[in-house]
């Protein structure tokens, strides 16, 4: 009989030295449990451990994993500080009190924490990571502050002095300045979200931003650590950021001058266009938005932009509109043709005066002359399929 009872308890000993002691509350979530109850649960029959805090700190997560090995391991469980006499029914409301108390335990050290974060910065210091061009220090009583980092502090300074010239362009700032840093050895995000954020940031005028949070609303406080910053300067980076740039990509490519005009065959939505690189070259496509394909679940709708292209010029040829229709059409167009640069506006105007050779004009117009003509005499756009072109209802008046 002692033989038995000595195994037995060995089997336990194993069973909990597998498990761990759970000293830092991970005692639930770690995969060993699962794998150790599942290759003892022929032998093992009971658990053993403080209180029900260690299967979890969350009191759904803890019901379920307890429910989880009494039901389905079979496996009988028994906190030595808690007991509970599962065969009570009156006992059972203690479980939940008892795997409850440490989540509202948790909620109260969160909103502790919450509430001393926003105190600290309420005095002006700096809690979270050090913003580029500072460092995190600690002071005599163990407090967090930050301080202008030696190494980085002055190319944080250049990048403000050359956005505030307005000279360059911020991608070429962004540029020579993380080149700069690499040649020192300085770890430096050089990505243009970053850089655009670095220059925003008022934290560099010796600020501390505090969120907003129930009925508080968000603000700027003045911090307790130096500025890199003075604000003329940073008043006049925020003006160059602002200000818009000129030589601005066009909107329109010339591989693409029917996108935005193309309509999906089923669901009327309208193409988009991307180019596609293979080995050799780019391979231009009109197709649908992928984001809102992978939404609905179903596959992105494309076709060869160079075939939609050529059998677009071929469809113009059999377009011919009457000539009081082209009179007033041509009128409804002059306003619109002023957004448009001088030349496509005057080759606009003589597609629209020789209805008869549009596929002449299309060849000859520039891409927003193109643009601009397919999307005037099909507002309600196109749907190409099997190598030709269909109108929607709307455009019955061709």
């Amino acid at each position: 009989m002692w033989f038995h009872f000595v195994q037995r308890l060995r089997c336990y000993l194993r069973l909990m030295h597998s498990i761990g002691s759970g000293a830092d509350g991970d005692f639930p979530r770690d995969a060993g449990l699962g794998q150790a109850l599942n290759q003892q649960s022929r032998r093992a029959m009971y658990v053993l451990f403080k209180n029900w805090t260690r299967w979890s700190r969350d009191a759904a997560d803890a019901l379920v994993m307890i429910r989880h090995v009494r039901e389905r391991l079979g496996v009988e469980l028994c906190a030595i500080e808690q007991p509970i006499d599962f065969d009570v029914p009156e006992q059972r409301p203690m479980l939940g009190l008892y795997v409850s108390m440490p989540e509202a335990d948790n909620m109260r050290r969160s909103i502790n924490i919450r509430r001393g974060l926003r105190q600290a910065k309420r005095e002006g210091r700096w809690v979270h990571q050090a913003p580029a061009g500072y460092r995190k220090r600690y002071d005599d009583r163990g407090k967090v502050y930050i301080e202008p980092d030696p190494e980085s502090a002055d190319l944080v300074q250049d990048a403000f002095r050359l956005a505030a010239t307005g000279t360059m362009t911020m991608d070429a700032i962004r540029k020579q300045v993380g080149k700069n840093a690499r040649a020192r050895g300085i770890k430096w995000y050089t990505s243009r979200y970053w850089f655009g954020e670095m220059l925003r940031n008022r934290a560099y005028l010796g600020e501390v931003f505090l969120k907003a949070w129930k009925d508080e609303p968000a603000e700027w406080i003045e911090g307790q650590h130096e500025a890199l910053i003075d604000q003329a300067t940073f008043a006049a980076v925020q003006r160059e950021v602002a200000r818009p740039r000129e030589g601005k990509k066009s909107k329109y490519v010339d591989e693409l001058p029917l996108r935005g005009h193309l309509l999906h065959p089923e669901t009327g939505e309208r193409l988009t266009g991307s180019a596609s690189r293979g080995r050799k070259k780019r391979y231009w496509y009109y197709h649908t938005q992928p984001n809102r394909a992978a939404d609905q679940d179903t596959p992105v709708y494309r076709v060869r932009a160079e075939e939609a292209n050529a059998a677009f010029a071929k469809h113009l040829s059999a377009v011919s509109l009457a000539p009081e229709v082209a009179r007033a059409f041509g009128a409804v167009l002059e306003e619109a043709l002023t957004e448009h640069n001088q030349r496509a506006s005057d080759q606009l105007r003589y597609a629209l005066s020789v209805m008869t050779r549009l596929r002449r004009a299309w060849e000859v117009l520039p891409v927003e002359g193109r643009h601009l003509l397919a999307g005037s005499i099909w507002p309600d756009g196109l749907i190409y399929e099997r190598g030709s072109y269909r109108t929607s209802p709307a455009s019955a008046l061709l």
